[in-house]
């Protein structure tokens, strides 16, 4: 780590030297608190997730959009033994103009803009794997938003359990008055460790959707209907060359005013984690195993604050399996913190000044 951040520093004294550097510096800070009880849930675990993540980072900006930052994640699980997990570093490059974006290196989450459905990335999955480690692309325009990442989170070391292993992950949404379109896609993909496990398996699924949106002809912030379908694919090449394709239906329901909703969302289909137990595989809630063909997950929610870059949000979940009932209370503090909020801009080296013609003076 002392190596890293000396060379990090180093990069940025580097950039400095140059014309026109600016500095710049983030800050995203969460505390969740997300109690679950599953007593009577088979296919889920009773638990508490309650801790804090810290991810400073500081860089330079130059030219008309890119950024060089690196920082640090700093993450405390409440009441474990080890107050501190191991930090996690953070270096990348960005680039971002008026609609297209792009991420290298070891960046955070945040910098998402997809919307991803909960059969990709469950809550508890983004909250404890806040750090991407690869690309992004991303786009804007008057009529919606498209990205593409992978994330490359496991290497290949000889005489080790360790695996290979990425994902590849992609969503769009297109908006017309009164209409929507879109998709989430998601392939992960776990190859063989130096010891003890040789099957390589992946795990694809996409989930397209369409919706009609109420909410600018109605005194609401937020009234939609949503309908889509989950299409997956999996195999472990280690039993079988062929693909397992499990699918199901979605319906999802929102309504929202002062802060206050409602979401619904319920699933009819397949058990889309045929391979569940295999280590990593899955980045879901294990209730879409669905032993009864059918999920359903209701929640109410109070955004408290949603300002000045703070968001505070309480919610109280209800999940079933078709028999049984689990319940689950979460309060989620995000703050992102940024020089600009501040009007903060310190700017290193001469601006270079545009050359004046003596023919037109």
């Amino acid at each position: 780590m002392k190596k890293f951040l000396a060379a990090c520093a180093i990069l940025l004294c580097v950039g400095m030297t140059t014309r026109a550097q600016t500095f710049e510096w983030d800050v995203h800070f969460q505390t969740r608190f997300d109690n679950r009880e599953n007593e009577k849930v088979p296919l889920a675990k009773s638990r508490t997730i309650f801790g804090s993540v810290l991810s400073p980072t500081i860089g330079v900006a130059w030219g008309e959009g890119s950024r060089f930052m690196a920082g640090v994640e700093l993450m405390s699980e409440f009441g474990a033994e080890k107050l501190l997990n191991t930090p996690q570093p953070i270096a990348y490059y960005s680039y971002k103009d008026e609609h297209f974006g792009a991420y290298a290196g070891i960046f955070h989450r945040s910098n998402m803009i997809g919307s991803y459905a909960n059969t990709i990335f469950s809550s508890s999955y983004t909250f404890y794997n806040q750090l991407l480690h690869g690309t992004l692309l991303q786009y804007k325009g008057k009529y919606g938003k498209l990205e593409l990442g992978l994330d490359w989170d496991g290497k290949y070391e000889a005489d080790t359990p360790n695996r290979e292993a990425f994902r590849v992950f992609s969503a769009g949404r297109f908006e017309i008055p009164f209409f929507f379109a879109g998709y989430s896609f998601h392939m992960y993909h776990l190859a063989s460790s130096g010891t003890g496990i040789k099957g390589v398996c992946d795990n694809i699924i996409a989930y397209p959707y369409v919706g009609v949106n109420f909410a600018s002809a109605l005194p609401l912030d937020k009234f939609y209907i949503q309908l889509g379908w989950q299409q997956s694919a999996q195999r472990d090449r280690k039993a079988s060359s062929e693909f397992m394709l499990p699918n199901g239906g979605e319906v999802e329901f929102r309504i929202e005013k002062w802060g206050v909703g409602l979401l619904d969302i319920f699933y009819y289909g397949d058990n889309l984690l045929p391979l569940y137990g295999i280590s990593g595989l899955y980045s879901c809630e294990p209730l879409y195993q669905a032993p009864y063909g059918i999920l359903n997950h209701a929640e109410i929610y109070y955004t408290a604050v949603k300002r000045n870059g703070i968001n505070l949000k309480f919610q109280l979940k209800f999940k079933t399996d078709g028999k049984h009932l689990g319940m689950e209370q979460v309060a989620n503090l995000v703050i992102n913190l940024n020089n600009k909020q501040f009007g903060q801009e310190i700017t290193f080296g001469r601006k270079r000044d545009a050359v004046k013609s003596q023919t037109l003076n």
